[in-house]
C-alpha cells in the first residue's frame, strides 16, 4: 500500500478541481461576474499546474519513457495552446459573446489534456518510472505554490 500521494495523484487531483470549476462556470448565469471569477480561479490553478509540469515532467519523460522526447514535445505544444486561450480569456468580460466561445475552446483543450494524461501518460509514468521518483516529484509539487 502506498503512503503519501505521488505526483500522479497530485496532478489528478488538480484535474478534479478543473472539472469542478468548469461545472460551476456552466451553472452560473451567463454574463455574470461569477463566471469571470471562476475563470480567473481556473486560470490561476491551471497556470500553476502547467508550470509544474513544464518544469518537472520533461526530464522524467525523456529519461524513463520510450518516446519520451515526443511526449515532452507534445505536452509543450498542448500547454502553449491552453496558455494562449487563457491569455485571450483575460481580455474579455463575461457579457462578451466571445468569452463563452473561448471558454468552450478551453474546456475542449482541457478535456483533451486531462484524458491524454489520465488514460495514457499517467499509467505510463506508473509503469515506467520508479515510485521513488514519482514520490520526489510529489514533494516538489507540494513545496510549489499548491
Amino acid at each position: 500500500m502506498r503512503g503519501d500521494p505521488d505526483v500522479v495523484d497530485e496532478l489528478t487531483a488538480d484535474h478534479r478541481i478543473f472539472d469542478a470549476l468548469l461545472a460551476q462556470f456552466n451553472n452560473a448565469p451567463p454574463g455574470t461576474p461569477d463566471r469571470k471569477r471562476l475563470i480567473n480561479t481556473l486560470t490561476i490553478e491551471l497556470k500553476k499546474h502547467l508550470a509544474f509540469q513544464e518544469q518537472h515532467l520533461p526530464p522524467v519523460l525523456r529519461e524513463h519513457l520510450d518516446h519520451g522526447d515526443t511526449l515532452a514535445t507534445q505536452k509543450s505544444a498542448d500547454h502553449s495552446r491552453m496558455r494562449h486561450l487563457l491569455e485571450q480569456l483575460q481580455a474579455h468580460e463575461p457579457d462578451d459573446v466571445y468569452f463563452d466561445h473561448l471558454v468552450g475552446q478551453l474546456h475542449t483543450q482541457l478535456r483533451t489534456h486531462i484524458d491524454a494524461e489520465e488514460i495514457h501518460l499517467f499509467p505510463q509514468l506508473r509503469l515506467g518510472v520508479h515510485p521513488y521518483v514519482l514520490d520526489n516529484l510529489a514533494k516538489k509539487y507540494r513545496r510549489a505554490d499548491h
